[in-house]
């Protein structure tokens, strides 16, 4: 057998749920600051301060990510599915934006500007889409956008997601 039919194998040991909460907290809110333009070095166009940290920087754009659906549900708590009232359960967690535009030199706060959010839910399945292990059409829960206000702030509440691992795929190829 070739080593890349097994390169999915498990390696290390498994985290424990408080473990891999605590890892995921720590890097997704490095990850934020990272996003939020505190990255420090990078091929980033930014606002330098006299003591040479970015305090904002612009970032390359990024892929949508798996099943982005343009559900056009303008809405804080993103946790509810519409057409039946049903709130996805899991532990509860609030989403924070700060949206800065470089202006004549400096950052500004960004107001008007639409964040759209979209997630799994805590076992890894999202809403309104196909896939080899779920079928959610119809369903919205977890999705939705906000507009940012004057100050370039918008939040929603939401609950952890968990790891959506991908279609599998057998080694045969099926």
């Amino acid at each position: 057998m070739d080593d890349l039919d097994n390169d999915d194998a498990p390696i290390g040991r498994v985290l424990s749920r408080r473990e891999a909460l605590v890892l995921m907290g720590g890097l997704g809110a490095s990850g934020l600051l990272f996003l939020a333009g505190c990255g420090g070095d990078d091929d980033s166009t930014g606002i330098d301060n006299p003591n040479g940290s970015v305090t904002c920087a612009a970032k390359p754009e990024l892929t949508q990510g798996p099943y982005f659906v343009d559900e056009r549900l303008n809405r804080a708590d993103i946790r509810t599915n519409t057409p039946t009232g049903a709130v996805k359960e899991g532990l509860l967690f609030t989403l924070a934006f700060n949206v800065q535009q470089i202006r004549s030199g400096a950052c500004t706060p960004l107001s008007g500007a639409f964040v759209d959010v979209w997630h799994c839910d805590a076992l890894g399945v999202y809403s309104d889409a196909v896939d080899p292990g779920f079928n959610t059409r119809g369903q919205n829960w977890l999705r939705g956008y906000q507009a940012t206000d004057a100050n370039g702030a918008a939040g929603f509440t939401t609950i952890f997601p968990g790891w959506y691992q991908g279609p599998l795929i057998s080694s045969s190829g099926t």
